[in-house]
């Protein structure tokens, strides 16, 4: 995924890079993710709905569906050769989409390595922290948002640039 990212994204991509490994790379990260897709089908109809009981499941299904949105989303926005099978040397992927879904198969990670002796525990203490700050973090989201909203209010109409010396 990493590879593929920085071969796509539309800050990353250089024209240096071969069009031939990057169009491999986005053919290997789509047949990953359709095997990934098809497990987790399997294993939502075998255990009859009950497979989004915890956070981590969500995750695994949304890092697979993200992951294939990006990846289509490259094919299909890369029309430098009038076809969706190949990609060019130029980057045509989504930039926010790489980043909200890295950060989502790096949580999706995290989640794996609550199987081990040395990691489980660091995992369950950050996932505790997390749930203990939450109300701090929504107040806070909510004053930033509010003042965002005020500031761009007062200063929508300001003639000029705004240069930094």
């Amino acid at each position: 995924w990493v590879f593929f990212v920085d071969y796509s994204s539309s800050n990353t991509a250089k024209s240096t890079n071969s069009a031939l490994v990057g169009t491999l790379l986005g053919w290997t990260v789509l047949g990953f993710d359709f095997l990934f897709m098809i497990a987790q089908i399997i294993r939502i109809y075998g255990r009859k709905g009950q497979r989004f009981r915890t956070t981590w499941h969500v995750l695994d299904v949304v890092g697979i569906i993200l992951v294939c949105i990006y990846t289509v989303l490259v094919f299909v926005f890369d029309k430098d050769d009038n076809t969706y099978l190949f990609l060019s040397n130029s980057g045509k992927g989504n930039v926010t989409l790489a980043v909200i879904t890295t950060l989502v198969i790096t949580a999706k990670f995290i989640s794996l390595l609550r199987g081990f002796d040395r990691t489980g525990w660091l995992v369950a203490v950050l996932t505790q922290n997390f749930l203990d700050v939450r109300g701090f973090i929504i107040v806070i989201v909510s004053i930033l948002f509010g003042f965002t909203i005020a500031f761009r209010l007062l200063f929508a109409r300001v003639n000029g640039e705004c240069i930094v010396e």
